[in-house]
């Protein structure tokens, strides 16, 4: 079975900021929900092989996935390792202001047949949805972090 998904958002950072913040994939398990680890294996260039374990209690699947970077402006991740056939998660950065940025996120998936019976596309399709909402308050906490950092030194 295949999934789409995609979503579009604005973030009161630069086009830089949000790019760093995405590619910081070891990180994500301290903020994304489901995320319980990332580690990269390999990096060459902007190149990136990265092992995860992403999942839920009671249930965790880990599974490798390759990233290249274009900074600032896009990130392709892909996978063909089970819990998927087939991966294909893009970011797209658009600077509209010095410190605001449209991104875009799309995700196409096809899932290995006996991963989960049938409800498998709607909790991948979840997964992605809460972790849009997470990045989206991780940026909102850096901008205040930043606006409040900015208002003590001029001070």
């Amino acid at each position: 079975m295949a999934g789409h998904f995609d979503t579009k958002l604005t973030v009161e950072l630069s086009c830089q900021e949000v790019f760093d913040m995405v590619s910081d994939v070891e990180s994500y398990a301290q903020f994304l929900p489901g995320f319980l680890e990332a580690r990269i294996v390999e990096r060459q260039g902007n190149d990136l092989t990265v092992r995860q374990r992403v999942g839920i209690p009671g249930f965790t699947v880990a599974f490798t996935s390759y990233a290249h970077f274009d900074p600032p402006e896009h990130i392709l991740i892909r996978s063909y390792d089970k819990p998927f056939r087939s991966l294909r998660h893009e970011w797209f950065f658009k600077a509209l202001e010095p410190e605001r940025t449209a991104v875009t996120m799309s995700v196409d998936f096809t899932l290995a047949p006996a991963f989960l019976g049938g409800f498998r596309e709607a909790l991948v399709r979840q997964f992605y949805v809460r972790s849009v909402e997470a990045f989206r308050e991780r940026a909102e906490a850096r901008r205040k972090q930043k606006t409040t950092g900015q208002e003590e030194s001029s001070a």
